[in-house]
């Protein structure tokens, strides 16, 4: 614990005890692990150390003085010390760190790679996305001797956010998997987005590798003379591509192009952009040692975590439920896999968030993209109503609806076997109590 305190410039009260782990939810206490008391908005985990003093916790770090059994370390920000301690024991660990951020797409290409990379090292991911200035440090601090390689995904809606991430993190390579409108209404432009996901790049030494999608228009041609810069991609003359793509509602199979080998490659995801993905991870696994024949058995064994186009089958039903989150391009992609599904074709989409100014058109944009994609549109949400009123126009039937309930009872109504539903929309729009409505009784 006194390595803990000098390495956030904390002072010890109470005994000297070893810590096996830190966490920060007291619901969820770490046998023989550090607390850090964070304080926010709307909560102060000062208030619950008490709570934690008949168990198995071993200490507490606390930003102000408190009555507690606990041993304890005493800082002036938990915050801050959570990010020191973080960054102190990153460094004492030589192994590969990938850390990886992007508009869309970065939680199932941090799968994807820590698949890939499990070929060959005992690989840390970062858990879900727990990729802010809290998920990141605490993932850093499950670093272990039996750590060999670590995969840290990276998140940001401001400017500087990833300033901070990347000096903790230390990362020996860095990739970037697009650049597209997510947290425009933040940060004003897509250029401002470009140059607030380079800042990844700040915790990089000169010279280290940076993966780039060269399929997005930002990056395709973007230079970084001080680094070494690989690109993957799919309609690009790059260094990782595929040729003989074919996808369907189970995945995709393709032929895995690269220095001069080719490999076949069947990925239990559906769409062109997990094609994408695929191509991330096995480029960043190539120069990490992994062949490509072991990068395509890995990749065959990967599964699409939490509801990331999930396919699931009620009866005659097909669902796909990608209601994790929501932009323009995540929709459209969402919508390319729907336009390859037999049957009749139903779109449910609810409000993109976070768009600002640009949402009403980029809300009219994907209405005009469910032309060919979409059978019927069913829109939840003011801003979606823009999507509907275009796809209408497009001579995709649309209706809309403010009232979650009333949209389900609509979908249930007109429900026939064949049908595939595709459910998408921001998280704060709440998608899954729709689904839940749906196919409660299915």
């Amino acid at each position: 614990m006194v390595q803990a305190a000098e390495a956030v410039g904390g002072t010890v009260k109470g005994e000297n005890v070893q810590v096996s782990g830190v966490f920060t939810d007291s619901r969820n206490p770490v046998p023989g692990g550090l607390f850090t008391a964070l304080t926010g908005e709307r909560f102060d985990g000062h208030e619950f150390v008490r709570s934690l003093e008949e168990g198995e916790t071993a200490a507490v770090m606390i930003g102000r003085q408190i009555v507690t059994s606990l041993p304890a370390v005493i800082v002036k920000d938990t915050g801050k010390a959570l990010c020191d301690l973080a960054a102190w024991h990153r460094a004492r660990f030589d192994i590969p760190v990938i850390a990886l951020t992007g508009s869309v797409g970065k939680t199932t290409t941090k799968e994807m790679i820590a698949v890939v990379l499990s070929r060959i090292f005992r690989t840390l991911k970062t858990e879900g996305n727990l990729n802010n200035h809290i998920g990141m440090p605490l993932t850093l601090l499950r670093l272990g001797d039996e750590t060999q390689a670590a995969v840290i995904e990276m998140g940001m809606n401001h400017a500087g956010e990833l300033s901070l991430l990347t000096s903790i993190c230390r990362p020996t390579a860095a990739l970037i998997t697009n650049v597209g409108v997510n947290h425009i209404e933040n940060l004003g432009s897509r250029e401002n987005i470009l140059k607030a996901k380079l800042e990844i790049l700040e915790g990089l030494e000169k010279g280290s590798r940076v993966f780039l999608n060269a399929d997005n228009d930002l990056l395709g041609a973007l230079e970084l003379p001080d680094f070494e810069v690989i690109r993957y991609g799919l309609e690009s003359d790059a260094e990782f591509t595929a040729r003989d793509v074919r996808t369907d509602l189970q995945g995709s199979s393709f032929l895995l192009c690269a220095h001069g080998e080719e490999v076949p490659v069947r990925l239990n995801s559906p769409g062109l952009h997990n094609v994408g993905n695929a191509l991330a991870a096995a480029a960043v696994g190539y120069y990490h040692g992994v062949s490509l024949q072991q990068a395509a058995a890995a990749l065959a064994e990967y599964e699409p975590t939490g509801r990331r186009q999930r396919t699931v089958r009620y009866g005659g039903v097909t669902l796909i439920d990608d209601c994790y989150n929501a932009s323009p391009t995540s929709t459209k992609a969402a919508l390319e896999v729907l336009a390859d599904c037999k049957g009749r074709r139903i779109a449910v989409l609810g409000d993109m968030l976070e768009l600002g100014s640009f949402a009403e058109d980029m809300h009219k944009d994907v209405g005009a993209f469910c032309k060919n994609r979409a059978d019927l549109l069913f829109a939840y949400g003011r801003l979606s109503r823009n999507t509907a009123a275009i796809a209408e126009m497009r001579g995709v039937p649309s209706q809309t609806f403010d009232d979650a309930s009333a949209l389900a009872q609509a979908v249930k109504e007109i429900l026939a076997d064949g049908d595939t539903v595709l459910v998408k929309g921001s998280r704060g729009m709440h998608m899954e109590n729709i689904i839940g409505e749906i196919f409660g009784e299915l």
